[in-house]
């Protein structure tokens, strides 16, 4: 939900949150292709529940309150 940071070639990348995300952010038709099918309709899902609102900036102590 914070996103993720990735290294690739020595050099990092901060990947914004995946429930952020879209197929064009992959650049990969077969990634693009998975996460339609198996990713994104999770976080649909999730984004439907009536009492969990996800804030513009996630934090740390959100994540952990939203076990709860």
């Amino acid at each position: 939900m914070c996103g993720q940071v990735v290294v690739s070639n020595n050099v990092p990348y901060k990947l914004k949150s995946f429930h952020l995300l879209k197929g064009k952010d992959l650049h990969n038709e077969s990634i693009e292709c998975e996460f339609a099918l198996k990713r994104k309709p999770i976080f649909r899902l999730m984004e439907k529940c009536p009492v969990f609102e996800i804030p513009e900036h996630v934090e740390k102590s959100f994540i952990l309150s939203s076990f709860l």
